[in-house]
């Protein structure tokens, strides 16, 4: 290690400046030391350069972070840091000093080896930047699909399908592969364009003939024809290519000798005649044509032209009597176009409804069942009839004359063209009895009169050979809480029977618990003789599974003979019902205490 050093006097310290030259593992360091003492105290500041390290690669310079000291720069600070920690103190490495992550911190992470370019650590460690201190490699970039070449590209911006990018290349040495050219024919225009690239002769009116010139591509001629301008001219043997606008007709084959291009004149009704432009068409739009056609066409904002044959004219007035100059009159005096050229109107023919209607418009007859006749009334219109027949209705027996077959198109309907109901002999549906929902029933019904929820149909039976009684509602499944109160108890029955006398003003719910369409005893099932006597038992209150349960059977069973002489009569019973079973209950309830 050489050194050297100078000391200074400066405002009561002594500087001392200490510049040492390091060799460690082939590498060359400066090491620079500033030291001020005053009063026993001392205060030292390192600077650490790098000078060449050429046994060592440099690795990663340029993407790595060097900002071991973790202040938010990559700064000289760095390089020392890096400096220091090689040689076995770490301390001010607070993020990790192997910044080449190889595992070990040497010289390879300040990257001092000259032949692999260590400016680029000193322009980092000087405090520049990524862009700055790396700039990326360019090259050229050859575009094979059109045979160009880009020089001073970087990579990134050469990476398509079809580039190739030579790193540090010009385009004299990159060789750019070429593509081949040849003739490009146009068969819209029968024109020709050598020395093309195929991708630059790829649309649907072209052709490419790799190699050759347009004397041997000999590209065919497009047809002409005559073609008439938007002025009423004709060009001879045009194109069709250059007859394709909006205001030209292309007649392919034809001179303009054969054809007719001469404009027809102006509909008044549907050209647009303000020429003045003031929003409305009046006289005076009829005055500008007419000076307009004298030379003087001052007030003539919009085109003068109207009828566009490229003169001003009495074509643009329309004041050609022999050809209906009134209409152009009635504009020109602020008409509107409905009143000057009202729409004509016809008979309109119905045909799906043999229907025919008179003064329509041809807007107001066009779908597709309907034909409009232009100037005719319905009588001397002929609008076509269409057949009809007999329809019988197979669900109910019916027949209906005169019907068109679109209004006999039900699964239930059959057509009889031409028919009548006599002829027709629509077949009769089957007849059955019926079950009503109030427990009756009707006889001779057929199906569709006994197609409702609450009816059954029986196919070829009296209702002699069917049951239709409703059944006796389970008193352990039906709900009877017809006060709406929560349970069902005895202010239930008084609801019943009271409802049962015309006052149901306490029936919240339906008191028709059997839903039979009445109200009476069957609601109550007061009959002592039914198993139904459990609504009694549940009209006290008491739950299910008692008033359902073999026990109180018993009890039913033992009670089955006692008379009831009135509906309060049944109250009564009920209430021995319940002081039996409440009796039944106890001796239950204390039968496991006595042991027996």
């Amino acid at each position: 290690m050489a050194s050297e050093g100078r000391s200074y006097p400066v405002n009561g310290y002594r500087i001392t400046m200490d510049r040492a030259s390091i060799t460690r593992s082939g590498c060359s360091y400066l090491l620079e030391e500033v030291t001020m003492d005053r009063n026993m105290s001392r205060v030292s500041v390192f600077v650490f350069v790098l000078l060449a390290c050429p046994q060592f690669a440099q690795a990663g310079v340029c993407p790595c972070d060097a900002d071991v000291d973790n202040n938010g720069v990559v700064d000289l600070i760095d390089g020392a840091c890096i400096a220091t920690c090689r040689d076995g103190d770490c301390t001010c490495c607070i993020s990790s000093c192997d910044v080449n992550c190889d595992g070990v911190v040497d010289a390879n992470d300040i990257g001092d080896d000259p032949i692999n370019d260590p400016s680029a650590w000193q322009c980092r460690f000087t405090g520049g930047s990524v862009e700055t201190c790396c700039p990326p490699p360019t090259g050229a970039c050859c575009q094979v699909d059109s045979g160009t070449c880009t020089e001073n590209v970087i990579q990134a911006n050469c990476g398509a399908a079809n580039q190739i990018w030579n790193e540090g290349l010009t385009c004299a040495a990159a060789g750019c592969p070429t593509l081949p050219v040849g003739a490009c024919c146009d068969l819209d225009f029968g024109t020709c364009t050598e020395n093309v690239l195929q991708a630059d002769c790829g649309q649907a009116n072209q052709t490419w003939n790799d190699g050759l010139t347009c004397a041997a591509a000999a590209c065919p001629a497009p047809p002409t024809g005559a073609c008439c301008l938007g002025n009423g001219t004709c060009m001879e043997a045009a194109v069709q290519a250059n007859c394709n606008t909006a205001d030209r007709t292309w007649n392919q084959g034809v001179a303009c000798a054969a054809i007719d291009c001469t404009l027809p004149i102006p509909d008044p009704c549907a050209c647009d005649a303000d020429v003045d432009n003031s929003g409305v068409v009046d006289l005076i739009d009829g005055a500008c044509i007419a000076t307009c056609r004298d030379g003087d066409c001052i007030c003539c904002v919009n085109s003068c032209d109207i009828n566009c044959d490229g003169v001003v004219d009495a074509g643009d007035i329309g004041d050609d009597p022999a050809n209906d100059p009134s209409a152009w009159l009635c504009r020109f005096t602020g008409m509107p176009a409905e009143t000057c050229c009202p729409l004509p109107t016809g008979a309109c023919c119905q045909v799906d409804t043999l229907s025919c209607t008179e003064n329509e418009f041809q807007a107001d007859c066009g779908a597709a069942n309907q034909i409009w006749n232009e100037g005719l009334t319905c009588a001397t219109a002929g609008c076509p009839a269409l057949p009809v027949g007999a329809c019988c209705d197979l669900d109910f027996g019916t027949c209906a004359e005169n019907v068109l077959q679109a209004d006999c198109g039900q699964a239930n309907q059959t057509w009889n063209e031409g028919l009548d109901c006599a002829t027709a002999a629509c077949p009769a549906p089957p007849t059955g009895s019926c079950c009503l929902g109030n427990g009756t029933c009707q006889e001779a019904a057929i199906q569709a009169n006994c197609n409702a929820a609450d009816r059954t149909w029986n196919q070829g039976l009296v209702c002699a050979a069917v049951d239709c009684t409703l059944p006796i509602p389970d008193p352990c499944v039906c709900s009877a809480d017809v006060d709406n109160s929560g349970v069902v108890d005895i202010g239930d029955a008084v609801c019943i029977f009271n409802c049962r006398s015309g006052d149901c003003t306490c029936c919240l719910s339906s008191c028709d618990i059997n839903c039979d369409g009445v109200v009476n005893t069957e609601d109550l099932a007061n009959d002592v003789l039914d198993v139904p006597s459990m609504w009694r038992c549940l009209f006290t209150g008491q739950q299910p599974d008692y008033c359902c349960s073999a026990e109180f059977q018993d009890i039913l069973s033992a009670l089955s003979n006692v008379p009831a002489a009135s509906d309060w009569g049944l109250v009564a019973m009920t209430l021995l019902l319940l002081a039996a079973g409440t009796v039944m209950l106890r001796s239950r309830a204390v039968r496991p205490d006595a042991g027996n």
